[in-house]
């Protein structure tokens, strides 16, 4: 039985053509994670130091298109909000300011560098935020 499919097709519009590139900081460094923290890892990331094949003299992880740098959890004020959650009451997320003196600053400081930087929220109707603010206490 032969079968005639068609051809794929896509767009040339110059999108999609590598896997979106980046890091986070969940597995490096889990809730042991301040603003300083995720500042050296933006420079860490930025740095020229390392030999890339293909590529002449030194390159950083920005460079070779490692650009999108995330903090995954544990920058909330848990318990701090209604019902013990991290969101005020119209919603808005509580930052742990110990921790995070300025998210503004933080991304001002990564943005700079070229990076693109962002950070996990969790709306206060996902049963998964009452999770965070558990592990958040551990």
């Amino acid at each position: 039985l032969l079968v005639a499919t068609p051809p794929a097709q896509s767009m040339d519009n110059g999108l999609g053509l590598l896997p979106p590139m980046g890091w986070r900081n969940w597995w490096s460094m889990f809730c042991k994670v301040d603003q300083a923290s995720m500042e050296l890892s933006f420079t860490k990331m930025t740095e020229r130091r390392r030999q890339a094949v293909g590529r002449p003299g030194l390159s950083s992880f920005a460079d070779l298109g490692y650009v999108a740098a995330g903090l995954d959890d544990c920058w909330q004020d848990c318990g701090a909000g209604i019902n013990g959650s991290f969101h005020d009451s119209q919603g808005n997320p509580l930052v742990d300011k110990s921790r995070f003196p300025s998210l503004r600053d933080m991304v001002a400081f990564g943005s700079s560098r070229g990076l693109q930087v962002g950070w996990c929220k969790c709306q206060p109707s996902h049963a998964f935020a009452l999770y965070l603010c558990m592990v958040c206490a551990d």
